[in-house]
């Protein structure tokens, strides 16, 4: 009688669950018996004390044994995207999970790094570094830049009269009386000048605990052109994509005196310019201002560059450089 129904058990068994694990026997009289284990195979779990019916385990959830009556969820800093699972899986580096039974990492927010695997909680970035979304590990404010706080996502230029030779500081210096004068953002003490150039020389260079970064004021264009003579306010552009920019007294990077003779603003098309790429350009470290153009020859690290539509487009970066997440900036290749 067994032996007659162990063709229909066997078949009933392999329907209701995938892998059952089986045992072969022969007795003395040479007649094969097989023994079954009807337990519930990993990846799957059964309400009957592991026993069939078995029903996969969810996305974020596993079973590594067979005959579960559960599965178990994947631990904080690991992930399981898929169904009937039988082990979890770490976050990689720059990314986390915070809570148990993930299906999926998040990337590491701004301001933060996810230097290992299996990471359940992001690190804030020290004072002197800055992170964007999705870094193995924050990045040193470069030379001519620093910030003080905590989990920045961007570093502050120098004001104007200050500088910073290094990476990863947390301030500025001040230049030497003898030569006072610098631009925002300057990287190098030989920056600093005897001449009046841009900018008022900043009596502070210090980053509030908001974030808020220290101002520079550009001193008063001084010019030779006589009062009668001078293009108080912005002439009217007549060119697509022209808008009136202030020419001031003093071209720092070419080091020399700008010489205009009727007006001391000019026309410049923000949409091409490499320049004065979205608008008229106040400050010369190549980073982003509110409601300002930027000069995208200056972004640092940079291998090529254009302005296009009033938005500069980092072509490549120079070895040992890729561009970050928003593609605003090259940074180094962790």
């Amino acid at each position: 009688m067994v032996s007659s129904l162990l063709p229909t058990l066997l078949i009933s068994a392999s329907l209701v669950c995938n892998a059952i694990a089986h045992l072969e026997l022969t007795s003395a009289s040479g007649e094969r018996l097989v023994l079954r284990d009807e337990r519930c195979s990993p990846g799957t779990y059964s309400k009957t004390q592991g026993k069939p019916p078995c029903y996969d385990c969810l996305a974020g959830t596993y079973s590594k044994e067979s005959g579960v009556s559960s599965c178990t969820a994947a631990r904080a800093g690991y992930y399981i995207p898929t169904s009937k699972a039988t082990a979890e899986i770490p976050c990689r580096e720059g990314t986390y999970s915070a809570s148990t039974g993930s299906t999926s990492c998040d990337a590491c927010p701004p301001g933060y790094q996810c230097p290992s695997k299996a990471l359940a909680s992001p690190q804030r970035c020290s004072p002197g570094k800055y992170s964007t979304e999705g870094l193995k590990e924050c990045v040193k404010c470069s030379a001519g830049t620093f910030n003080n706080i905590q989990g920045a996502t961007s570093c502050c230029d120098c004001a104007a009269g200050w500088y910073n030779d290094k990476s990863g500081n947390t301030n500025c210096q001040l230049c030497s009386n003898k030569y006072p004068y610098s631009n925002p953002g300057t990287g190098r003490s030989n920056g600093c000048s005897a001449t009046p150039g841009q900018w008022a020389p900043a009596s502070s260079c210090n980053q509030q605990s908001s974030g808020i970064c220290p101002s520079s004021t550009p001193f008063a264009i001084v010019s030779s052109i006589p009062k009668h003579r001078r293009v108080i306010h912005a002439p009217l552009c007549r060119g697509s994509g022209q808008k009136a920019c202030p020419i001031y007294g003093y071209n720092w990077r070419a080091g020399a005196h700008h010489h205009q003779s009727s007006a001391i603003y000019e026309c410049i098309n923000i949409l091409s310019d490499l320049e004065s790429c979205g608008g008229c350009v106040q400050t010369f470290s190549g980073e982003r201002r509110p409601e300002e153009g930027r000069d995208c020859s200056a972004i640092p690290n940079t291998g090529a560059v254009q302005c296009h539509k009033g938005r500069c487009i980092i072509e490549y970066c120079q070895p040992g450089f890729i561009k970050s997440a928003d593609e605003e900036r090259c940074i180094p290749n962790l």
